[in-house]
């Protein structure tokens, strides 16, 4: 049954699967290149031995969303316009890890700078892939807890609020669809799951 799939076991089994197999590279050139962003397209070969062109930007940063979690339950959610979809966003707090810094050191950087909120307890609960067939950056989700609240420091054109949220009030909204932001929702998940193992016996 459809239900019995058991997605650990599958993973363990996909090196004998075609599909897994990886593609070939026969050549490359890049297509876009600025500090900010650099594309590359590749020709590639799959095992049966087909040839297509693919697009997709090496080298991405990846970055880390902070759950902050107060005494009382609540997460913290930063509001904050974000130019492309010229709307405000919900989004939990977070950034760049820094060369040399560990996710755990740039989530709670990041909270402190964009939030003002110090979390003296930060442990990495998950992670998931952003835009996986266009890129191969990750994104670490960082639990914060035992916080202080201090100065924040935002960069230029960061104008950022931030307020508190009961876990089912964020899922509520995501479900009648007032949050459209996937990091945020993936991230939910992730913390949601790491609740349901630990409520485990």
């Amino acid at each position: 049954m459809a239900g019995n799939r058991n997605i650990a076991d599958e993973r363990s089994q996909e090196s004998a699967r075609p599909f897994a197999k990886p593609w070939q590279q026969i050549d490359s050139r890049v297509v876009f290149d600025h500090p900010r962003l650099r594309l590359v397209e590749d020709t590639v070969q799959s095992p049966d031995g087909e040839r297509t062109k693919w697009l997709y930007s090496p080298g991405a940063q990846s970055f880390v969303l902070i759950i902050a979690e107060d005494a009382t339950g609540r997460l913290l959610v930063s509001h904050q316009y974000n130019y492309p979809p010229n709307k405000v966003v919900d989004e939990f707090p977070g950034g760049g890890i820094a060369p040399g810094e560990s996710p755990e050191d740039a989530g709670r950087r990041e909270l402190l700078e964009e939030t003002g909120w110090y979390a003296h307890t930060v442990v990495k609960i998950g992670q998931f892939r952003v835009d996986s067939r266009r890129t191969n950056k990750i994104c670490h989700v960082l639990h914060a807890t035992n916080l202080e609240q201090r100065a924040p420091a935002p960069e230029a054109f960061e104008i950022i609020q931030s307020d508190w949220y009961h876990v089912t009030d964020l899922i509520a909204a995501v479900g009648a669809g007032k949050i459209e932001n996937g990091n945020l929702m993936a991230a939910l998940v992730v913390y949601g799951a790491r609740l349901a193992g630990a409520a485990q016996p």
